[in-house]
């Protein structure tokens, strides 16, 4: 509150906010508790630190003058002129934080509040809760984890790639970056996960090295011209084809074991990841405005990454004229490559239930149809009809009595 007498210009929100800063910084530097804290120029003089300090808590901070209740025919038309002054930096301020969260993916619905409430009060109210902040990205992967096999679904698709002619061992996980990056954000945006591609990753890259030591040990193939050995065969040396073609013999000329530099070959596969996800994240609609041309974030990653797969697998299926490779697995969904396949389609590819909900057409409240396959883009003669139980069914054992 402020007398109603004060001039003109210290009603402006931006002059009473520096008024009040100012004279906050003037008591804080005259007062020796807390000189041994302030930074200083060049020059000696004290940087203001209020401002910074609560920055540190609050994106904005501005002060607005209200006139306080006293006589005087200025007093009703300044007191609405300031709280138009307030109800309008309030509105501001909550559609910056708005757009700040979406560009982020931090927003949160009206479904995701609740449960981020309970985990945050779960969170606070243990022992190192007011010592460490509360994860906003980690919380999105409790209530749904990341399948356990997505390494190894990795791996799948790096061997069907290795067996393609010409294909260069090293340059093979780049090729899959973009694919890797697109069953991230696919992923991250049907399961509602918040966070951007820097916040998200350090979810999913527990998997990658895994994979890729895995593929390495057991498939990655020697370097040497002749030699039959994978990375794991080189404890001993260079294995040769005999003359038989069947039999092996050992060059005892190279008695070392080949690879490469697996670290970086690593960052660099994580860094192209990071690139691609960013890239792909950046693409999803991020403002109302913008939802109402493309669709919401989850029909738009949808969107995106079977376009992206499909290209993925076309580029890589021709092997010879007429022949096609056979991108078939019945253990990795190729569509995610993050879920287990169960469900096989007309055309023989094997899909995760996740998928068939995403990429089919419930036809019942516990049945949907699948009409093309998301991974070729092959349309069936008679779609796949996939049955789901309902989402509050109980675990059925089927016994035989005696």
């Amino acid at each position: 509150m402020a007398p109603s007498s004060l001039e003109e210009e210290k009603w402006d929100t931006k002059s009473s906010t520096r008024w009040l800063f100012a004279g906050l910084d003037q008591e804080i530097s005259n007062n020796g508790r807390f000189t041994k804290f302030m930074k200083r120029k060049e020059d000696g003089s004290s940087v203001p630190m209020t401002t910074q300090r609560l920055q540190c808590y609050y994106s904005t901070i501005r002060v607005i003058r209200v006139p306080e209740l006293a006589l005087g025919s200025r007093r009703p038309h300044l007191i609405a002129q300031q709280m138009n002054h307030l109800y309008q930096q309030i509105t501001d301020n909550c559609k910056a934080i708005r757009e700040s969260k979406s560009l982020l993916r931090m927003a949160l619905n009206a479904e995701q509040f609740s449960p981020y409430l309970r985990l945050a009060f779960d969170h606070f109210k243990s022992e190192e809760g007011l010592s460490t902040r509360f994860d906003f990205v980690g919380a999105s992967f409790i209530d749904a984890a990341i399948f356990p096999d997505f390494a190894s679904n990795i791996k799948t698709i790096a061997v069907f790639l290795l067996r393609r002619p010409n294909m260069r061992s090293e340059t093979l996980f780049t090729d899959l970056t973009n694919l890797i990056a697109s069953c991230i954000m696919f992923d991250a945006t049907r399961n509602s996960r918040a966070g951007d591609a820097h916040s998200l990753l350090p979810e999913y890259e527990k998997f990658f090295k895994p994979a890729l030591q895995g593929f390495f040990r057991n498939w990655w193939p020697c370097e040497r011209q002749g030699c039959t050995n994978v990375a794991s065969g080189h404890a001993i040396g260079h294995a040769i084809k005999g003359p038989n073609g069947t039999s092996n013999e050992l060059d005892e000329q190279y008695q070392r074991r080949d690879g490469l530099d697996f670290d970086n070959y690593y960052a660099s596969f994580r860094a192209q990841i990071t690139k691609s996800l960013s890239n792909l994240l950046s693409k999803l609609p991020r403002h109302q405005r913008q939802e109402l041309v493309e669709g919401n974030e989850k029909s738009a990653a949808q969107r995106i990454h079977k376009q992206l797969i499909q290209a993925f697998y076309r580029k890589h299926s021709t092997l010879a004229a007429g022949l096609f490779p056979n991108y078939v697995d019945h253990t990795a969904c190729l569509a995610c490559l993050i879920g287990l396949a169960n469900h096989t389609l007309p055309c023989g590819h094997a899909i995760c239930s996740d998928c068939a909900v995403t990429f089919g057409t419930y036809y019942g409240e516990t049945a949907l149809k699948v009409f093309e396959c998301p991974i070729d883009g092959r349309a069936f003669h008679s779609p796949k009809l996939v049955n789901r139980e309902p989402p509050l069914a109980g675990v059925r054992v089927l016994s035989i009595d005696g």
